[in-house]
C-alpha cells in the first residue's frame, strides 16, 4: 500500500499543510486575544487570513486532483481497518487456545509478538491516512465555490377568489324570512291597515246617507222648513 505523503504532490501537500498550520495559528490567536490590546490582535488576524487565502488560492487549480486523491486514501484506510480486524480477530483466538490449555505460556508469548507489531503498525498508517484525509478535505471545503442563490420572483402573487355556487346562493336566499302577505285593499294612503275608529266613522256616515235616501226626517228638513217658513212671511200680504 502506497504512503499518504507520496500519493499526494510536494507543492500541494506544502501548501495544504501551511494552510492547516495557518489555522492553527487563528485558533491560538482567539484563545488569547483577551491578553492582548484589540488593534494588535486585529492585525494579526488579518495577516493570517490574507497568507491562509493565497495559500487556498494556489490550491483551488488543483481541487479535482485533491478530490480523487481523498477517495482513493478513503478506500486505502477501508483496507488498513478490514486487515486490523483480521490481525485483532487472530490475536483473539491465540489467546483463547491459551486459556483452554492448548498453548503455553511461552507458545503464547512466541504467537502474539509478531501479531501485536502488525497491529501497532496498521495503527500508526491508519492514523496517518486520516489526518491526510482530514487536511485535505478542508482545502477541498474551502476552496468550494458558493452555490448560486435561486433568484427571487419579485411579480405578486394573485389569490383567486373563491367560486360561489349557485346551490349556496339558494341556500342563503331560502334562510330569509318571507314577508307576510298584506290585503292591498285593507291598507290605507300611508300604507298602514286602517284604524277601529276610522271603521266606526265611516259606518257612522253610511248611516246617514241611508237615512236621507228613505226620506226620514232630519236636521237637514227642519233647516229647509224654517227657511220657506222665512219666505212666506217676508213675502206678507200683498
Amino acid at each position: 500500500m502506497t504512503d499518504p505523503d507520496w500519493a499526494v504532490p510536494q507543492e500541494v501537500r506544502r501548501l495544504a499543510e501551511a494552510s492547516e498550520e495557518i489555522l492553527r495559528w487563528i485558533d491560538r490567536l482567539t484563545d488569547r486575544a483577551l491578553q492582548a490590546r484589540p488593534e494588535v490582535v486585529e492585525r494579526i488576524r488579518r495577516d493570517y487570513q490574507v497568507r491562509l487565502r493565497s495559500a487556498d488560492t494556489r490550491l483551488a487549480a488543483q481541487r479535482p486532483l485533491l478530490v480523487e486523491i481523498v477517495s482513493e486514501r478513503e478506500a486505502v484506510q477501508e483496507s488498513l481497518r478490514a486487515e486490523m480486524g483480521a490481525h485483532a480477530s487472530h490475536l483473539e483466538e491465540i489467546e483463547l487456545r491459551h486459556e483452554v490449555g492448548e498453548f503455553s505460556e511461552a507458545e503464547l508469548k512466541a504467537r502474539r509478538a509478531p501479531i501485536e507489531r502488525e497491529l501497532a503498525d496498521l495503527g500508526v498508517r491508519i492514523e496517518r491516512e486520516k489526518e491526510m484525509i482530514a487536511m485535505l478535505s478542508g482545502v477541498i471545503e474551502r476552496t468550494t465555490a458558493p452555490e448560486a442563490e435561486p433568484a427571487i420572483d419579485t411579480e405578486p402573487v394573485i389569490e383567486a377568489e373563491p367560486e360561489v355556487h349557485a346551490a349556496a346562493e339558494v341556500d342563503s336566499a331560502s334562510e330569509v324570512d318571507p314577508e307576510p302577505d298584506v290585503d292591498p285593499e285593507a291598507v290605507a294612503d300611508d300604507g298602514e291597515p286602517p284604524s277601529d275608529a276610522a271603521g266606526s266613522e265611516f259606518a257612522d256616515e253610511l248611516d246617514f246617507l241611508e237615512s236621507l235616501s228613505l226620506g226620514e226626517t232630519g236636521p237637514f228638513d227642519a233647516v229647509s222648513a224654517m227657511l220657506d217658513e222665512e219666505e212666506r212671511s217676508d213675502e206678507g200680504p200683498n
